[in-house]
Order: structure tokens, then C-alpha cells, then sequence
């Protein structure tokens, strides 16, 4: 009887050990779902991001290159410096696509 009793409790051991391990693959089971579920809301969160971001880039630029030639028209009158000036003033205004060609 001693030897049975002894297999018992081996066996228990065996059994508590095997629910220890399914208990902890079960934990990072979760914790990989958690991580995907996160991931989900970060990559919305990240195209919103990016959409915006590309958004305030181009009415930054539009808005630089707007002012740089608002700056520039006054400085064309300058004799020294007004063919560099006329230059960049109708390359920046060439390259506009929404207006027409002289």
C-alpha cells in the first residue's frame, strides 16, 4: 500500500505541475490577445494620426510658400537682388497646379 499511495501522490505532483504549466500558457494566451486587441486601436489611432499629419504638412507648406512669395514680390523691385527674385517668385508660381499658364 505504500508504494500506491507513493504513485498517488506522484501522479498528484504530476497533475498540480501540468495544471501549472496550462495555467501560465493560458496567461500569455491572454496576454497576446490583449496586445492584438491593443494593436487594433493603435493602428486606427496611427491612420488617423498619419491622415492628419499629412493633412497639416500640405497647409504648412501651402501656407510657407504662400508667404515666401507674399515676402518676395516687394524684394522683385530691388535692382541688385530682383532677377533672383523674379526667378524663384515665377518657378514657385509656374508649379502651381491651380493656376493657369501664363
Amino acid at each position: 500500500m505504500t508504494t500506491d499511495t507513493n504513485e498517488t501522490l506522484l501522479t498528484n505532483a504530476e497533475v498540480v505541475d501540468k495544471i501549472d504549466r496550462l495555467s501560465g500558457l493560458l496567461e500569455k494566451q491572454n496576454q497576446l490577445l490583449e496586445q492584438q486587441v491593443k494593436s487594433q486601436t493603435t493602428f486606427r489611432s496611427r491612420v488617423l494620426a498619419g491622415l492628419w499629419t499629412g493633412f497639416g504638412t500640405v497647409l504648412g507648406a501651402t501656407v510657407m510658400i504662400s508667404l515666401l512669395v507674399l515676402v518676395l514680390k516687394p524684394l522683385a523691385n530691388v535692382r541688385w537682388i530682383s532677377p533672383i527674385v523674379q526667378d524663384v517668385i515665377q518657378d514657385l508660381e509656374t508649379r502651381n497646379p491651380t493656376k493657369p499658364n501664363r
